[in-house]
């Protein structure tokens, strides 16, 4: 997923690969990755209309 989405887009601009891992598995284990898999979810909004 880190390689394949920008940083940027995650808020982590300049972040290296290590950092994304490290914090990663501050959120959950590197088993439950395995068991479960990672997901990235994008939001975009729209200009609010008046």
């Amino acid at each position: 997923m880190y390689e394949d989405i920008p940083f940027r887009d995650m808020d982590c601009e300049g972040w290296s690969m290590q950092e994304m891992i490290d914090g990663t598995y501050e959120i959950y284990t590197p088993e439950q990755e395995k068991q479960w898999g990672a997901l990235a979810i994008t939001i975009k909004t729209k200009p609010l209309l008046t």
